[in-house]
């Protein structure tokens, strides 16, 4: 009841509308007819400054015409927004019988103007001697107009990124541990095998310790048991090997308490809140290594990657966000749709500034991404860490109005009928 008292409200008290607002404002600048008169000043520029008509001005100062004529515009653009909008709820509630009215309203309105327009400039008084002129004059820009719609423009797409290596790999913790030493820093080059972090378990060497110690008691009793030669010979043997066993096992998980490095690169940089100390779980991201030359990854969703349409060898530009004045050369060596579990870097996403959309809780993407690889001719210092992002220019995207408008309305039809099913 109280939003539905406060949109009445507003809708009244608003002066672009013939309601009660209107009439306030109209008497408070006692300016009777306001609209009308709005209307008239706004016709007047037209003819004035378009189509080239000497005509009086319609009111006595420059600065009542140039209200009067702001005011009519923008009461033709809120008429419209109004009409647009109620199409808009239709087109979502019923996206086709939406089409068929915005179809029939622009039809109509657009017929009645072009009829307008022609009777004006071939029948009526003020454009008598001037008929020619006016005539081209409007024409041409109809032109414009219909130039501005439909032909194809050059842009700049922008898409963000992360920047990385060709080859990257997230060493992950085998068993759960506390770190005891990080043995490289962010940067520094590794070999394949390399341990670049320690860790300790103190279950595990207390298990080592005690296993071995009984392995050792057994193998005695064992031997003894061999030089008297009796029946307990095969008991000790059998608990010999399933000693041996566990602690095979166990020097197993000693051993991957040495993190190493999974390839010769460098290290990018380590996972969060891994520090010398901490707890970390099995299956904990240590660290990022990667190999090869540095790269920034994009991800985008269909319809940006429909619109930028980034080809495979095209020569693009990266910019870094705390320096857009300067743009680094680069290529696109990928292009390829890519299946995520989740989008680790929100960067990447609608939350970020990106185009996927994503679950807020989980960065589960909601639909189907693709990957642009864009590799650096040559790498601007700072970009080695895990997670800097930057931006990739694509350059020269021709585009029209019409075509922009046609495939976002395909874009809202196909999530229409998404949402429906």
């Amino acid at each position: 009841m109280l939003l539905s008292t406060l949109t009445t409200l507003l809708f009244n008290i608003n002066p672009l509308m013939k309601f009660d607002g209107y009439f306030v404002l109209s008497d408070t600048l006692n300016v009777p007819n306001l609209r009308s008169r709005a209307d008239e000043a706004l016709s007047w520029v037209i003819k004035r400054f378009l189509l080239g008509l000497d005509l009086p001005a319609p009111e006595k100062t420059g600065k009542q015409l140039f209200g009067l004529m702001i005011f009519g515009l923008m009461a033709t653009l809120y008429r419209l927004l109004v009409v647009f909008g109620i199409i808009g709820i239709l087109m979502w509630r019923s996206p086709i019988l939406g089409v068929v009215l915005a179809t029939l309203y622009l039809s109509l309105l657009g017929s009645q103007q072009l009829m307008r327009i022609g009777q004006y400039l071939w029948r009526h008084s003020e454009t008598s001697g001037k008929r020619r002129q006016a005539t081209l004059a409007a024409t041409a820009m109809l032109g414009i107009l219909l130039g501005c719609v439909f032909i194809p423009l050059n842009r700049t797409v922008t898409l963000p990124g992360v920047f990385g290596y060709q080859n990257e790999y997230l060493v992950r913790g085998l068993t759960s541990g506390i770190m005891e030493r990080k043995l490289v820093k962010t940067g520094d080059s590794v070999e394949a095998g390399e341990v670049i972090a320690t860790f300790s378990e103190p279950s595990i060497a207390n298990a080592v310790h005690r296993t071995g110690a009984e392995l050792n008691a057994v193998r005695l009793q064992l031997r003894e048991a061999v030089v008297r030669g009796t029946n307990e010979t095969h008991q000790y043997a059998h608990e010999a090997n399933t000693a041996e066993g566990q602690l095979l096992l166990l020097k197993q998980r000693e051993a991957e308490l040495q993190l190493k490095s999974p390839f010769a690169g460098k290290l990018i940089d380590w996972g969060e809140g891994v520090r010398v100390g901490a707890g970390l779980p099995a299956g904990e991201i240590i660290a990022c290594v990667g190999s090869g030359k540095s790269i920034l990854r994009v991800l985008v969703n269909q319809r940006v990657l429909r619109d930028s349409h980034p080809r495979v060898g095209e020569c693009v530009f990266v910019v870094l966000p705390w320096d857009w004045q300067q743009r680094f050369p680069a290529k696109i060596i990928s292009v390829a749709a890519c299946s995520l579990d989740r989008v680790s870097d929100p960067a990447l996403t609608q939350l970020g500034g990106g185009s996927i959309e994503v679950s807020p809780t989980d960065m589960r993407p909601a639909r189907d991404a693709f990957q642009i690889e864009v590799l650096i001719d040559s790498p601007p210092a700072g970009i080695g860490r895990m997670g800097v992002r930057g931006s990739v220019q694509l350059l020269n995207r021709r585009t029209s109005i019409a075509r922009w408008g046609w495939y976002r309305w395909l874009d809202f039809y196909r999530e229409f009928l998404r949402a429906q099913a």
